[in-house]
């Protein structure tokens, strides 16, 4: 019996490479997934044909890395490597279909697959190398362009462009176009299969969707308002405890409407050691736990008060850390962070200060920027969303901090509210999930430019 070690790795001959996608035909049948379905894909680069710029197709799939990212932030512990064939796999049976593992793969190779309600992904076709056998995507590709080899191999390059680099070492080496070539040459041709022309196999869906993560949007932003109560002495003094403590519970009921197994959501904990969302969770049961017994045990605690305001701001720490997977720019200081948005409401109930104007005119600034770094770039500024942005989080604020009474004070909470529900609802509208195919459109659009 032989078996495939951990130094092995996919070897892809872009000069071979037709993009014909019997690779992903040969997976999908090999695996008896549904027709149409596949874990290995084509992402071409320059599929269009621009002018002066190589053409040549990526087969990829999952690449087993040796530091594999979606293992590493799984909450669930769900994911694991195997020591001897180095296939990293995902248990479906302690997956909580959190798809946070999507979001940490800057290669876009796991999927959350609905039917199941769990993420799935390509296994190197471990149950093959049992038996000595290739992966049946290296078997069935009929140029060998595609096949298991070396990770040191040094004919072959640990990446190419439009491939993304990272530090998870991925089990996929290229030997890229001979020099001056165009595009893949087979028996001693050039050769172009285009894609449409090839077996049918269904469009790839987004990792992120504002539609189906809203529960995110709500919880994330309910949960800096509940810390900013909890910061403020005199909200919490007068807040219902009870009103307070279902508010937090809804919350957290709402956080697990986006998991595809929600009975198992108590695993989500597991990670804590390496998964800012376990950690999130942890911090945000705490917060719930300390805000019970101040509000209800020790309402006149100093102490106790302070400590559940501590893990309500940690909370928010935590929150904002977890998207940070994604590798989106700008995400250390962003006018959506959720830290900040519970500083800025708990400025406004302690009362009118600089720190409440300073942090007004800071997320302004943050916000202003990007969108212009945005216009400039040719994304998307959504004019008419971003005018209510800036009215209702600045101008109308400032100009009813200048008479601070109780009334002036709600409209202003409820101004501010609102532009943090624009501003957040962008901020998952613009998240940038790394992928090959967003790399090779990032390329291509610097070459038009």
């Amino acid at each position: 019996m032989s078996l495939v070690s951990s130094e092995r790795a996919f070897i892809l001959d872009l000069n071979k490479c037709t993009g014909c996608q019997a690779c992903q035909v040969a997976c999908g049948i090999e695996n008896e997934l549904p027709p149409g379905e596949s874990w290995r894909w084509i992402d071409s680069f320059n599929k269009d044909h621009i002018a002066d710029v190589p053409l040549y197709h990526l087969s990829l799939a999952c690449n087993h890395c040796a530091d594999p990212p979606c293992m590493n932030h799984c909450p669930a512990l769900a994911i694991h490597k195997d020591p001897i064939t180095g296939a990293v796999t995902i248990d479906e049976k302690t997956c909580i279909g959190c798809k946070y593992c999507t979001w940490a793969c800057p290669y876009d190779a796991a999927r959350f697959d609905s039917d199941a309600r769990v993420v799935k992904k390509c296994t190197l076709c471990s149950h093959r190398l049992s038996e000595g056998l290739d992966p049946a995507c290296v078997t069935q590709c009929p140029t060998g362009a595609l096949r298991l080899g070396e990770r040191g191999e040094s004919i072959a390059e640990p990446s190419v462009a439009g491939f993304p680099e990272t530090e998870a070492d991925p089990a996929i080496r290229f030997i890229p176009l001979r020099e001056n070539s165009q595009g893949p040459e087979v028996a001693g041709g050039s050769c172009e299969v285009p894609l449409e022309k090839s077996p049918e196999i269904a469009s790839r869906p987004p990792r992120f969707s504002l539609r189906s993560e809203w529960p995110l949007l709500v919880f994330t932003l309910q949960t800096a308002l509940l810390a900013a109560i909890m910061g403020a002495p005199a909200a919490r003094d007068v807040i219902n405890p009870f009103a307070f403590l279902i508010a937090g519970g809804v919350g957290a009921g709402l956080s697990t409407l986006h998991l595809g197994k929600k009975h198992r959501a108590w695993r989500a904990i597991a990670n804590w050691r390496g998964s800012w969302l376990s950690r999130e969770i942890i911090l945000y049961s705490c917060f719930l736990l300390s805000s019970a017994v101040h509000l209800l045990v020790d309402p006149a605690g100093r102490e106790s008060g302070l400590l559940a305001s501590l893990f309500g701001f940690a909370t928010l720490f935590a929150m904002d850390r977890v998207y940070y997977v994604t590798r989106t720019p700008g995400l250390r200081l962003h006018s959506a962070q959720v830290l900040l948005t519970g500083a800025l409401f708990c400025s406004l109930l302690i009362g009118p200060a600089p720190l409440f104007t300073g942090l007004i005119l800071l997320k302004t600034l943050l916000y202003s920027l990007r969108k212009i770094r945005f216009a400039r770039s040719g994304r998307p500024v959504r004019p008419l969303l971003t005018l209510a942005r800036v009215a209702f989080g600045f101008l109308l604020p400032v100009i009813i901090i200048q008479r601070p009474t109780g009334a002036l004070l709600i409209i202003g909470g409820a101004c501010l509210l609102l532009a943090e529900l624009i501003d957040r609802a962008e901020f998952y509208l613009e998240l940038e999930i790394l992928s090959p195919r967003a790399e090779i459109a990032k390329i291509l659009r610097r070459k038009v430019l």
